[in-house]
C-alpha cells in the first residue's frame, strides 16, 4: 500500500514540521516549471495560429523535467514529504523504523552520489565523440554538463537548520520519531551514547569542568553513598585471558558483560567524571559508567600479576595506551592495531585461572587469585626458610653490575 506521509492519519501533519531551507531548490523549481509552461503555451500558439511545429523545443523540455524531478525528489525526500511504502513499515518497532530512515537516507546519497559519476561519464562521452542534439543541432554534451552538477549541489542533506539540540528535539517531537532519556527538568537531554560496556555522559552544564554531575543523571549505578551496607563477593574465571564464568557459572562474552554491569551498578562501581583530549585537539569533560568493564578490569589485572612474566607485563603496560589511542580515534582495522593484538593475544596465552573480588560501595578489591599457570613461587618469595631455593648472596654481583654505569660516571666526574 502506498501512501503519502501527510494522509497517514498516525503522523503529524507536514505543515507542522520545523520547515527546512531548500532556497535554492524552491526557486530552481518554480524557473523550471515557468519555463515549462511558457514552452507548452508557446506551442499552442504556434500550432493554432499557424501550420507550424516548435517539435525541437522537446529536447529542452525533457531536459527541464529531468531537473525538475531530481530537485523535487531531493526536496521532498529530505521534508519527509516523498510517497514511500508503510503498510509493513508500520508494524515495525520505533527503533526499526529509525533504522529503515536512516538507511534510506544513506542509499539516496549513495543514489545522487553514483548519478553524479554516471552522468559525468555521460558528458565526457558527447564531448569526445561530438554529439549533437538532433533537434537543434547544438552540441549534446551543453544539456548533460548540468546533470552531475545537479546531482552534487541538490544532495539531500546539503542544507540543515537543526543546529541545536533543542531544535533536534522539536524536530523529532513533530516528526513522531521517539527520544529516550530527555532530561528529568525538560530541555535537551544530555548526549548520551550507550552500549553494553558503558554510557557516556556530555553536554548541559557538563560542558563548565568546575560544575559537579547531576545524582539524577546517572542511568546504570546506585550513589557509592547508597549502595549496600555489606560487601559482595564474586569470583571471576579466566581462560587465556578472558572471563568465561561468574561464581561458576559460564555465560557468553555478552551475557558476561550484562551480569558484571547488574552487580557492578546495584554496588556503585564504575562511575567516572574526566576531561578528555579529544582527536581535533580540544579538550571535551564527560562523565562514564561502566560498572561491568570496571570489574572485569580489575579482575584481569590481578589474574595477569601472577600469570605474565615481568617484562611482558611491562611491555604490554607500555602499549595499552598506544592501543587504546588507536581504538579512541577509529584505527581498529588500520594495520598497526592488528599488529598490536596478535602481541597482545600472544601474552595472554597463560592468562588461567580464578580471581576473587570484593564489591563494596563503589570500590573493587582483590582479595584472593590463583592460576595452574601460575609463575608465583612461594618457596622463593617467602620470607621463611626457602631450603636454599633463592640464595641472597647473589643480590651482591647483582647490586655491582647494575651500578656499574653510575660508578662509571662517578669516576669521571658526573656524579650528582
Amino acid at each position: 500500500m502506498l501512501n503519502k506521509n501527510n494522509n497517514n492519519p498516525n503522523h503529524t501533519e507536514t505543515n507542522s514540521n520545523p520547515r527546512i531551507p531548500l532556497a535554492f531548490e524552491e526557486w530552481l523549481t518554480v524557473i523550471v516549471m515557468a519555463l515549462l509552461a511558457l514552452i507548452t503555451f508557446a506551442n499552442v500558439l504556434v500550432r493554432y495560429f499557424t501550420d507550424q511545429s516548435f517539435a525541437w523545443t522537446e529536447e529542452i523540455s525533457i531536459f527541464l523535467m529531468i531537473v525538475l524531478a531530481l530537485v523535487a525528489g531531493s526536496a521532498a525526500f529530505v521534508r519527509h514529504a516523498h510517497i514511500h511504502i508503510e503498510y509493513f513499515v508500520q508494524r515495525l518497532s520505533n527503533h526499526k523504523q529509525l533504522f529503515l530512515a536512516q538507511l534510506s537516507a544513506l542509499l539516496c546519497s549513495a543514489f545522487f552520489g553514483v548519478l553524479a559519476i554516471l552522468s559525468a561519464r555521460l558528458v565526457w562521452d558527447d564531448y569526445r565523440y561530438e554529439e549533437v542534439s538532433p533537434g537543434i543541432g547544438v552540441p549534446q554534451w551543453w544539456y548533460t554538463v548540468w546533470l552531475p552538477a545537479l546531482s552534487m549541489v541538490i544532495a539531500p542533506w546539503r542544507e540543515w537548520d537543526l543546529l541545536s539540540r533543542q531544535k533536534l528535539l522539536a524536530y523529532a517531537e513533530a516528526a513522531g520519531i521517539p527520544v529516550d532519556m530527555k532530561h528529568k527538568q525538560g530541555g535537551a537531554p544530555y548526549s548520551m551514547d550507550a552500549n553494553l560496556l558503558h554510557i557516556s555522559f556530555e553536554g548541559r552544564h557538563l560542558e563548565d569542568p568546575k560544575a559537579e554531575a547531576e545524582e539524577t543523571m546517572w542511568r546504570w549505578t546506585v550513589s557509592p553513598e547508597n549502595a549496600p551496607d555489606n560487601p559482595e563477593f564474586i569470583e571471576l574465571e579466566y581462560e587465556n585471558g578472558d572471563p568465561v564464568a561468574i561464581n561458576g557459572e559460564r555465560l557468553s562474552p555478552a551475557e558476561m558483560l550484562a551480569r558484571l554491569n547488574e552487580i557492578g551498578g546495584r554496588n556503585g562501581i564504575g562511575r567516572l567524571d574526566l576531561v578528555e583530549n579529544r582527536y581535533v585537539g580540544m579538550k571535551s569533560r564527560g562523565c562514564y559508567e561502566t560498572p561491568g568493564g570496571t570489574i572485569m578490569l580489575k579482575g584481569h589485572r590481578a589474574i595477569e600479576s601472577i600469570t605474565l612474566d615481568r617484562e611482558v607485563a611491562h611491555l604490554k603496560d607500555d602499549l595499552m595506551p598506544r592501543y587504546a589511542a588507536l581504538i579512541y580515534n577509529g584505527y581498529w582495522w588500520s594495520p598497526e592495531r592488528r599488529a598490536l593484538q596478535t602481541l597482545i593475544d600472544f601474552t595472554q596465552t597463560h592468562v588461567n585461572g580464578w580471581v576473587k573480588l570484593k564489591l563494596y560501595k563503589g570500590s573493587v578489591s582483590t582479595v584472593a587469585r590463583d592460576s595452574k599457570d601460575s609463575l608465583f613461587d612461594q618457596t622463593i618469595a617467602t620470607f621463611d626458610d626457602d631450603g636454599g631455593a633463592y640464595n641472597q648472596a647473589d643480590a651482591a654481583g647483582f647490586i655491582k653490575l647494575n651500578a656499574l654505569r653510575l660508578r662509571i660516571a662517578a669516576n669521571g666526574g658526573r656524579a650528582g
